[in-house]
């Protein structure tokens, strides 16, 4: 272990005393600032996307290349290629992890525990999608959860997710305020950019910044004013938020 930890090291100080190495790695941590404060700036969907693939694209590339240097080190290559291999590899993998975490991988976890439904809900939640022009309206799913619960997604096949509880302890009006909302993400395809602010609020070096948190909160307030144009009020929407935080 010992001798593990002090090839580690090794590796470590002929890393941080690579003049280009550090150049790159020092643009990474500029670019990471950069992306954070235009994020903060953005507003439009596609703007905000695309400052969050930044964002994690200067968090992959140093990692990488480090990885990819450590990796010659050890098999004894020549590491002048570490450079070009770790730019290349990393802005794939920034839109992959972007893409797999923000679009794919909940949306798909939840599908997995949920059911189809059918009845009133599916009928108000199309002709909602109808009359602003949705070109597919959302599948709506039910998961088994207590808890009152919604979130939504618009990739691909856009879907709403509705937990039981919510279901079982709202009312009619409130179950309208809550679909509407949803709906309200997915017409202005602000449910994608929602869940990457919320993945980077937990694994960015600056997450602990209260800006990721600032922005899910901007995106809620459109949804919320969508939601409360269509209904007429703001009581029901207000009465199903109180239920919703009582959790």
């Amino acid at each position: 272990m010992e001798l593990m930890l002090d090839h580690l090291a090794f590796n470590i100080q002929n890393f941080i005393t690579d003049p280009a190495k550090m150049v790159l790695v020092l643009l990474s941590i500029l670019v990471l600032f950069y992306s954070h404060r235009a994020l903060s700036s953005a507003r439009t969907v596609r703007s905000r996307v695309a400052f969050s693939f930044l964002h994690v694209l200067s968090i992959v590339f140093p990692l990488l290349l480090f990885g990819i240097s450590l990796t010659c080190t050890q098999l004894k290559m020549d590491c002048s290629v570490a450079i070009t291999q770790a730019l290349a590899f990393s802005i794939p993998t920034a839109i992959i992890l972007t893409m797999l975490f923000g679009i794919f991988i909940v949306p798909l976890l939840f599908a997995r525990k949920s059911r189809i439904l059918a009845g009133k809900w599916v009928a108000y939640t199309r002709a909602t999608a109808s009359n602003l022009g949705l070109a597919k309206p959302p599948v709506l799913y039910a998961f088994d959860s207590g808890t009152p619960q919604a979130f939504s997604h618009s990739f691909g096949t856009p879907a709403i997710f509705l937990s039981v509880g919510l279901l079982e302890s709202m009312g009619n009006s409130e179950i309208e305020a809550v679909i509407l909302h949803e709906i309200g993400h997915i017409s202005s395809k602000s449910s994608i950019s929602k869940l990457v602010f919320g993945i980077l609020s937990r694994f960015s070096p600056l997450g602990v910044q209260p800006m990721f948190h600032a922005l899910i909160s901007d995106e809620e307030s459109i949804a919320d004013r969508f939601a409360v144009r269509v209904q007429g009020t703001r009581k029901h929407l207000n009465a199903a938020k109180r239920k919703l935080d009582s959790f």
